[in-house]
């Protein structure tokens, strides 16, 4: 009935409406919470759009749908004939308004139904999606064109309705069309500096700009935006008045969401962090050619700070506003913005932070949970985040609450409620990866698992959450080696490093956290799981090689895991890591890891035994026949002098477990020299058991052992290397001489902290 009244305004323009006439109209649908479909139970967030679709092709209730998509078409069909000589503003509030119906239920089922739709006069039938995507894309071009005649709050909508829509939208805009709008963002804060009445550049435009922009949809546009765009809507944005300012407009000041969204912005956009760095002016020239090197770097520094301290300054005052959507974003982007803007929190900022987390840590959603676990660790791990601190108490919670998401999912499905989960692929990695690095967290996480075997007991068992996070850890690596398989046409070299999520970085906490590996219980999953890995063998790079070699190390105690797991899959990462070794595609970071997990996996340094055999029996017929020991030990001397002190002592305990790779490193000019030249800078840092870069000291795939580990496998590989069969080749005498007299300060230091 209320389709029936919009539709009649709509048709009661004899001549058809004009555009003004269409963009009131898509308005009022994206401003109303009146009109909806009838099927109700379909539509609701986490409905299943396939039953959705079937209950409405079903049943008579689809002429609803059918009604409303015959309407909406006629308003599309309108829309792209006047597009050509639209206004800016119409173009503007059309996008907008597309833009908010795209988080509308029942405006997808409308435009994602199937069917065509048959307009009056018309002898064949036209497909929704082609008329919409027309309309839009026409909308969005015309938008560019007229760029400069919109206001900036027209401009903010204009942004944010195509950062909202399908990326076809953003897609249809030329590179020309997106400078416009850039040009045209300079003009409207120009006009605003300029204090002229026709430009009111408010603190809520900028915002919505600047998050439009942090959309990946929108990459290519905030390529093509200037430097100068990003200064001026950082600018707007840092001079927003205080929320608790009664005089000013709610446009004008800067609330939670927008302090997460402008952050977010920041972490993704390398312009505007510059922006932000950029909003303190330096000294004069001629003054900075008066001070020194130091005092001009110390001024840098502390303007960059000061230009996030008018962002992050207002942290106390908002935080206790903050939803676990704004929450999670500010804190997530802080990991990622950079030492200069979390020097700028305060304690009180840190404070507000945590409370804030500790008060929505019980409810927080999936995603926010997720991201909240994430940012507690990284934040932890860098130490220009100082004051940052989550009690036990909000970490224990965060545990909990996923550990029920993850039960309620199960639940959920098993009761065949949502065919989707409610935690999706990267979160559950990203919660997985924390539980394992926060024993707070992962204890809450526990605590839940202990109580459901309690209250189960006497009726149907639920699974176990452990169970329920290790299966999802297990099946994304089975899932992505299933599909590689399947692809008989695919080619290894197109394929991406895996990073955070990725299948080697799954199986790899899978691995790591003790909980988890214990989970599966059942040989076909780790079978399965090697025989995924074994595919992907050939494309993964050497940081996802060594994350599954170093998985596979620490479970090599698992006697139901080395029992399950082909040995083809072992020989496989061997081949892969002799083939980036000699393409020397190995980075420093990754060569100890690799070189500790050979030492670790007897199947895998027997493949690279056989592969070193077979090279030198080419070398009678191949002049330059590569032997993977020789590649290795040529990567580990030019890493040398990058090596930190925990990747020295593996690399020292290898080389002394490994002697093919000792005697191919001696066959390195310098090889060995170099290595106890960088055992030698390190060796202050080996006797405290800690790493000296900040990137070395944040957890990464094992957190580093106490001092006394460290120097007992030190010690013990040099000592090692002294029994090898080949040591008087292993340097000069003088480089000999340092090994000895390493090792021996090793050995001092062990018995005077005994």
């Amino acid at each position: 009935r209320r389709f029936a009244e919009f539709a009649e305004a709509h048709q009661s323009f004899p001549n058809g409406v004009n555009d003004v006439n269409v963009a009131a109209l898509f308005v009022v649908l994206a401003r109303s919470n009146r009109l909806c479909s009838s099927r109700g139970a379909a539509d609701r967030v986490g409905g299943d759009q396939e039953s959705s679709d079937r209950e409405y092709e079903s049943d008579e209730e689809s002429e609803n749908v059918a009604f409303a998509r015959a309407v909406v078409a006629d308003l599309l069909v309108r829309l792209n004939t006047l597009t050509p000589n639209t206004t800016a503003r119409v173009c503007a509030n059309v996008l907008h308004a597309l833009g908010q119906l795209e988080a509308r239920d029942w405006w997808i089922s409308v435009k994602r139904h199937k069917r065509g739709v048959r307009r009056e006069g018309e002898d064949v039938s036209k497909n929704f999606a082609e008329i919409f995507e027309d309309a839009v894309k026409s909308v969005a071009r015309r938008a560019a064109l007229t760029a400069s005649a919109m206001n900036a709050q027209e401009l903010a909508n204009a942004y944010n309705g195509i950062s909202r829509l399908d990326a076809f939208v953003a897609s249809s805009v030329s590179h020309t069309g997106w400078v416009s709008l850039s040009e045209a963002l300079v003009t409207q804060s120009s006009m605003q500096n300029q204090k002229r009445e026709k430009s009111n550049f408010a603190a809520l435009a900028a915002v919505l700009a600047l998050n439009a922009l942090a959309s990946d949809k929108l990459a290519t546009a905030a390529s093509a935006t200037s430097q100068s765009a990003f200064d001026a809507l950082i600018s707007v944005a840092a001079g927003a008045k205080q929320w608790d300012d009664t005089e000013a407009r709610a446009v004008e000041k800067l609330s939670e969401q927008g302090l997460a969204n402008v952050l977010n912005a920041c972490a993704k956009l390398e312009k505007a962090r510059l922006a932000v760095e950029r909003l303190e002016t330096l000294a004069p020239r001629d003054e900075d050619e008066r001070e020194g090197d130091e005092a001009l770097r110390e001024k840098k520094t502390k303007s960059k700070e000061n230009g996030w301290r008018l962002f992050t300054s207002r942290v106390a005052s908002l935080a206790p506003r903050f939803g676990d959507q704004g929450l999670s974003v500010a804190l997530h982007a802080l990991t990622l913005c950079g030492d200069d803007a979390r020097a700028s929190v305060d304690d009180r900022g840190w404070r507000a932070f945590a409370e804030a987390t500790e008060r929505l840590a019980p409810t927080a959603s999936p995603q926010a949970a997720a991201m909240l676990l994430n940012a507690a660790w990284k934040l932890r791990a860098e130490p220009s985040a100082r004051g940052f601190h989550f009690a036990p108490s909000a970490l224990d919670a965060l545990g909990r609450r996923m550990a029920e998401i993850l039960i309620e999912d199960d639940e959920n499905r098993r009761n065949a409620q949502k065919r989707t989960f409610l935690l999706d692929e990267q979160a559950t990695f990203v919660a997985a990866d924390a539980l394992g690095k926060l024993p707070a967290a992962r204890a809450g996480f526990a605590a839940v698992a202990a109580d459901l075997k309690k209250t189960t007991a006497k009726r149907r068992a639920t699974k176990d959450a452990w169970f329920l996070l290790a299966e999802r850890l297990a099946n994304r690596v089975i899932e992505d080696g299933t599909s590689s398989s399947s692809d008989s046409d695919r080619k290894q070299t197109e394929r991406c490093p895996t990073s955070g999520g990725g299948p080697a970085a799954s199986f790899h906490v899978l691995a790591r956290v003790p909980e988890l590996a214990s989970a599966l219980i059942t040989k076909r999953a780790w079978r399965d799981v090697g025989v995924a890995l074994c595919v992907l063998a050939p494309s993964l790079d050497a940081e996802d090689c060594a994350r599954v070699l170093n998985g596979y190390a620490k479970l090599r105690r698992n006697a139901l895991v080395t029992e399950s797991t082909p040995t083809r899959t072992l020989k496989a990462y061997a081949r892969r890591v002799a083939a980036l070794a000699a393409s020397e595609d190995v980075e420093a970071m990754h060569v100890a890891t690799l070189a500790d997990a050979l030492k670790k996996l007897s199947v895998a340094r027997g493949e690279f035994d056989a592969l070193a055999a077979r090279s030198l029996a080419k070398r009678k017929t191949v002049e330059h026949a590569r032997n993977p020991w020789d590649d290795l030990a040529s990567i580990i001397s030019m890493s040398a002098v990058e090596l930190e002190p925990l990747q020295v002592t593996n690399v020292v305990s290898a080389l002394g477990w490994l002697e093919p790779l000792a005697s191919a490193l001696a066959r390195v000019d310098g090889g060995w020299r170099r290595v106890l030249a960088s055992a030698r800078r390190r060796a202050d840092s080996i006797k405290r058991g800690a790493n000296e870069s900040v990137a070395a000291s944040a957890p990464d795939f094992s957190e580093p052992p106490e001092a006394r580990k460290w120097l007992e496998k030190t010690s013990a590989g040099f000592e090692l290397v002294r029994g090898h069969a080949g040591y008087l080749t292993y340097g000069d005498e003088h480089d000999r001489e340092r090994l000895v007299a390493l090792e021996t300060e090793f050995r001092d230091e062990l018995a005077r902290i005994a």
